[in-house]
């Protein structure tokens, strides 16, 4: 996937014309990247400031007051992918909480200089593999049961499509360090996707530079990091949205001209 780009002298969010452009890209391409020429204040604020263009905070337990999270190595939570430093695969966040996020906001304070790319896939490129490789398979993993998640405290039974507002929102995680069960129906999807995540040719690796914004649709497009040294010094800043009272523009999900077809069945 190619995640559109845009360049400006700040990033502010009382600028209505660049929040627009922001809110129309996600919309369209389910993701888009935000470069500024000067050097960026407090990210973290940054991004809490961004959020109600894409609804409203969620927290989780690393989470600060206003609902932004750090990302970057911390021992002390190996429960936690953000925390780690480790290769991680393209999957969708929160996927064991009964209602995952709509909307990611990431921040870059520091890049490490040796490996923590961040890695995309589009959800409408891989409904379409799916479409034209296996057909069969995708009753299956439309099942609201195609999998049962768990990590720590958390546990949720869902579908890895669901058909929602015209559009079709993608759930999807799969890892050794978590409590999963694969409806059998699914079991095939399950195996094509991952099949296909690991395709180089199925994502786009890029190195997230310092002040650079990234927003993605949680529900449409699938993200991952490569591995960094533990002393990299790699900083981010994340913040979830539940896309609730967002601008009016913005859509979540795959369009309906990506997978009118394929949703008929």
């Amino acid at each position: 996937m190619q995640i559109p780009r845009l360049s400006v002298p700040e990033i502010a969010p009382n600028d209505a014309d660049l929040v627009g452009n922001m809110v129309n890209a996600v919309t369209a391409s389910g993701c888009v990247l935000v470069s500024s020429q000067s050097e960026p204040g407090d990210l973290g604020d940054l991004l809490a400031r961004l959020a109600p263009a894409f609804g409203r905070p969620v927290h989780q337990k690393l989470s600060a007051a206003n609902g932004v999270h750090p990302i970057r190595y911390s021992p002390g939570h190996p429960e936690y992918a953000n925390a780690n430093c480790g290769d991680l695969a393209l999957h969708t966040d929160a996927s064991f909480e009964p209602n995952p996020p709509l909307i990611m906001l990431m921040a870059c304070e520091q890049p490490s200089p040796d490996g923590g790319k961040s890695v995309f896939a589009s959800g409408d490129a891989l409904l379409n593999h799916l479409a034209t490789v296996a057909p069969g398979c995708l009753r299956g993993l439309f099942r609201p049961d195609a999998f049962r998640i768990k990590r720590d405290d958390r546990e949720a039974t869902r579908a890895v499509f669901s058909k929602v507002d015209g559009r079709v929102r993608m759930a999807f995680r799969y890892a050794e360090d978590l409590k999963m069960t694969i409806h059998p129906d699914a079991a095939e999807g399950f195996r094509l996707i991952r099949d296909w995540i690991a395709d180089p040719a199925s994502s786009q690796t890029i190195g997230l530079e310092r002040g650079d914004v990234l927003v993605f649709d949680n529900s449409r497009v699938l993200h991952g990091r490569t591995a960094f040294p533990k002393d990299a010094g790699r900083a981010l800043y994340g913040l979830w949205c539940d896309g609730d009272d967002a601008h009016p523009d913005l859509a979540f999900g795959i369009p309906d001209v990506a997978c009118a077809d394929i949703t008929a069945a």
